[in-house]
């Protein structure tokens, strides 16, 4: 088993590996929440040119934000989700006109809004419609992807409708059996006993991944169209006892928290772009 050492201070954390040779830095940007409309959305122009207006100190803080890390050493900038609040044209050409300055790459992992207009309607043909003016931020992986950061595996995983489907469950197993230390990706956070007070006293509800409680009361809430479904929880089995799995990014819920997932993880929730986060993940070395 190979020991991974958490040390956190504020949005910054230090996370020692066994048997790591080299050190890496990924960021995290989660929540931005991006919504620029034109003549090309149609109908939809007119109906959200005032939620548009209303997103004005988002896309401030999303351009400062780009400004800020496009001068920071990193390696990977992860984006967990919420890059923009529906998927126009012109809310992507923005997104994209701040990552393509960056000299490291990004991966990123689409959240609810991402894909849907306001929650126009919540279902899987809503999402594979709304995933395709993503792909110049999904690239042709909207739901699952890995890539490699040095010794450093970085997974994501689209569990946007609060699930994860068979196919994903495969990808997990199939990647949890290598021995590169990981990081998952994921939009929507796992309920972790630490984190269910917090998110229900600012959302009313445990809008979480695998919170039984808030499942069954609330089915079809939120955008959740069933219960938690039977491969959902073997996911979540599988991340809580994966070994090299390091840390899970998330967001979705606007403020930033940190949990311990196992011995190893800790999930890093973050806060949105406009409160001004900024995660800061080191690997190194345990000595």
């Amino acid at each position: 088993m190979r020991r991974i050492v958490h040390h956190i201070e504020e949005n910054h954390a230090t996370i020692k590996i066994e048997g790591l040779t080299d050190s890496y830095r990924l960021l995290h940007l989660t929540d931005c929440h991006i919504l620029k409309v034109d003549e090309r959305d149609g109908a939809l122009q007119e109906t959200f040119a005032a939620v548009a207006e209303r997103r004005e100190p988002n896309h401030l803080a999303y351009a400062e934000m780009m400004e800020r890390i496009k001068t920071m050493e990193a390696d990977l900038l992860v984006l967990s989700g919420d890059v923009v609040e529906a998927p126009s044209a012109a809310s992507v050409e923005f997104a994209m006109a701040g990552l393509d300055q960056l000299p490291y790459p990004f991966i990123f992992t689409p959240g609810n809004h991402d894909w849907n207009f306001e929650q126009v309607r919540f279902d899987d043909e809503e999402l594979q419609k709304g995933l395709v003016p993503l792909e110049p931020l999904h690239r042709g992986n909207p739901s699952f992807h890995a890539m490699q950061c040095g010794e450093i595996r970085v997974l994501h995983v689209d569990n946007s409708d609060y699930q994860i489907n068979a196919e994903q469950l495969e990808f997990l197993r199939e990647e949890f059996a290598r021995e590169e230390p990981m990081v998952l990706v994921i939009h929507i956070p796992l309920s972790l006993p630490t984190l269910r007070e917090a998110c229900i006293d600012k959302w009313k509800s445990a809008i979480m991944i695998g919170d039984p409680v808030w499942n069954a009361k609330e089915p079809g809430g939120w955008g959740a169209q069933s219960l938690t479904t039977k491969e959902t929880w073997e996911a979540i089995e599988l991340i809580s006892n994966c070994k090299n799995l390091a840390a899970v990014l998330c967001g979705h819920l606007h403020f930033q928290h940190t949990d311990v997932v196992s011995d190893n993880c800790v999930q890093y929730l973050g806060g949105d772009t406009t409160s001004g986060y900024l995660g800061i993940l080191d690997f190194k070395a345990l000595e």
